[in-house]
């Protein structure tokens, strides 16, 4: 799955997100994507205990979330070997947003496990709390964490917390699907309407 964008999708009875890797997968990769203003946050990854379903080796790479609410990332049921890295994640406005939520759906199959979330970017400005689940087996790694939000409760080994310029490039269908990162400087780049705008 790439080179999507994915926008105002409405949470009603469930759901919402942007992008989802449902019931029964496997080695699916979610790269180069855009997400932006929905209200279940960016993507779900789940699977049902109670009917036995896997989804495995999900990979989350490259992606752009931008203004998503909710919760920007939901696991849920026994879903294993997911990989989230080098996203870029940016809540401004969204009130009450969590970056992350584990759980187990259902009543039997427990929730997420080996989940690594690696060099990453988040910025939320949102009053959210993650929600993790006991038995999952997660590791934060060299993730940079900007933004008011609350992050006290991931350990990540390489924490750090500095604002980046954004050099974004390669545009398609109003997706910027390769993202690095210059030293230290203010945000000079808005992501708005669909499309990377550059202010330099």
């Amino acid at each position: 799955m790439r080179y999507n964008e994915a926008f105002g999708n409405r949470l009603i009875a469930g759901d919402g997100q942007g992008y989802d890797v449902d019931i029964d997968c496997t080695d699916t990769k979610v790269y180069c994507n855009y997400s932006h203003h929905n209200d279940g946050g960016f993507i779900l990854l789940c699977t049902s205990g109670d009917m036995g379903g896997y989804n495995n080796g999900v990979k989350v790479e490259n992606n752009i979330s931008y203004e998503d609410s909710g919760q920007i990332i939901t696991l849920s049921g026994p879903i294993r070997d997911i990989d989230l890295k080098n996203n870029l994640v940016i809540v401004e406005k969204a009130k009450g947003t969590r970056l992350i939520g584990m759980y187990q759906w259902g009543e039997s199959g427990g929730g997420p496990d080996r989940v690594h979330i690696e060099n990453n970017y988040f910025d939320l400005n949102t009053d959210g709390r993650n929600m993790f689940y006991d038995d999952t087996e997660f590791e934060f790694l060299n993730n940079n964490y900007t933004g008011s939000y609350n992050y006290t409760d991931i350990k990540d080994s390489n924490f750090k917390s500095a604002r980046y310029d954004f050099i974004l490039s390669r545009r398609m269908y109003g997706v910027v699907p390769h993202l690095s990162f210059k030293s230290q400087q203010p945000i000079t780049k808005n992501i708005i309407g669909g499309k990377a705008n550059e202010k330099m």
